[in-house]
This record gives C-alpha cells, structure tokens and sequence, in this order.
C-alpha cells in the first residue's frame, strides 16, 4: 500500500519490487485437493538468488499423513536467504548477524555454511488442524549437519527468534540423545537428526515418523513448492470437532 514504511521496505528486495500480480487457485484431483500459486514479476531480469523459493517446474514430493495438509518446498534454504533478505532491507538485520558472529565464535559452528546452506533439499512437511507438525528436510551432509546442529542448538534460539519475530524460548537436550527441544509461541517442538534427514515436530514420535517416511510424488504437479490435501478426510476432522458431528 503506499505510504505504507513496511511496503517501501520491501521493494527494496528485487523480487518483490517486480511483482505485478498474484494468482492462488485450488483444483480437486485424484490424491486429493492441490493448490496452484503463481506470482508475475513480467519481464524483470531477476536471478535465481532474488526469488523467494527456488526457480523451476520441478516439484517436491511430500509426505501423507491422515487428515493432515502436506506441504513440500524445494530447497528450503533458497526461502531463509530471502527471509534474511527481508530482514536486512527494513534495517533490522544488525542483531541477527551479530547471533550469527557470536555462534561462530563460541561454538565454533558457521551457521551459514554448516546448517543454512545444508537445508537445499527438499523439505516434506505436514500439518494438522490441531496445530500439530512434522517435517522432514533432505541434507547435503547428514554427519557434518549433525554435528554443527548438536553444538549449535542452544544458541539457535535467538537466531530463530531474531529471523521471524516471534517469541522462541531456550533450547533443551533431548527427548533421546539426537533431539533438541524447543518452544516457540508457547508450543513445543523437537528438532534434530533422525534417519540422516533434519527433522522438526511437534512430538518425537511424530519426528521418528516422519524420519522414516519417503516423500511421493503428487501427479501433475509443477514448481517448488506442493500443497495437498485429502478434501474427505479434512472434512472429517473438521466435522469430528465441532457441533455438526452430532
């Protein structure tokens, strides 16, 4: 809107000063209800590092998990750089990178190399209505990722918390000895390395779950990023909660 200081923001990022339109569109398919999303920047001469998500038609499989909307990104590392991108250009990227600075020297972990850059896999999640989640992201370098996530984890927080505004608490050893624990919002999640991928949940039966799920291809899907949903089954768990159930 103008006038608006957040929008003047955000059209110093490339990206978002050559958007035009914005179409969203959902279609009922054989594996469910698949969502289209298309963003047109026209003729402007952008690079794949100014995109938002990753370039190309290729698409991510994702993971099924009855009643649940699953959700897949390709190369979810792609997505951080743009979200500190955005984070720089409304001049609040100084705290952040100082978090940055201060890992490096006190864990001796550089977060970019070491754990930004091991996230160009692609993530599978999924998500309940309940609010419960389970993602999976495919690593460049599982041993190496672990070994930087385990000496990082406590200190990840402010990092985390400094990117996306919200409200992160400490980080915890444990569930196990390859899980860390966190809140965010007043909601727990574990996080950690199972099955050689990077897992986030919100239980650590749900993150041993989704560790040993193989994301499927969703047919006739196209780009980065894939959102399905069985339209039956969500409807059930929405009925199932509510009054009309009776």
């Amino acid at each position: 809107r103008e006038g608006n200081p957040r929008a003047a923001d955000f059209k110093k990022l490339r990206w978002t000063a050559a958007l035009k339109t914005v179409a969203f569109a959902a279609q009922a398919m054989n594996e469910g209800l698949v969502f289209d999303f298309n963003a047109d920047t026209g003729e402007a001469n952008l690079s794949e590092a100014d995109l938002p998500i990753a370039a190309g038609d290729q698409s991510p499989g994702v993971i099924r998990r009855e009643g649940e909307i699953a959700v897949s990104v390709r190369n979810f590392a792609q997505t951080i750089r743009f979200l500190e991108a955005a984070k720089r250009a409304k001049g609040e990227g100084r705290e952040y990178d100082e978090a940055k600075r201060r890992i490096r020297r006190e864990r001796g972990v550089d977060v970019d190399r070491e754990i930004i850059d091991q996230l160009s896999g692609d993530t599978a999640a999924s998500v309940g209505l309940d609010r419960s989640f389970a993602s999976r992201t495919t690593l460049e370098d599982p041993e190496r990722f672990k070994r930087s996530l385990d000496r990082a984890a406590t200190a990840l927080p402010e990092l985390l918390g400094g990117l996306t505004d919200e409200r992160v608490g400490p980080a915890r050893p444990g569930p196990g000895k390859d899980l860390h624990t966190v809140e965010i919002k007043d909601k727990r999640y574990v996080f950690g390395v199972l099955n050689r991928v990077f897992v986030v949940a919100t239980s650590a039966d749900a993150a041993a779950q989704v560790a040993s799920q193989s994301p499927a291809p969703v047919e006739d899907s196209q780009g980065t990023v894939v959102v399905a949903a069985d339209g039956e089954q969500l409807a059930n768990e929405l009925l199932g909660g509510s009054d009309l159930a009776a």
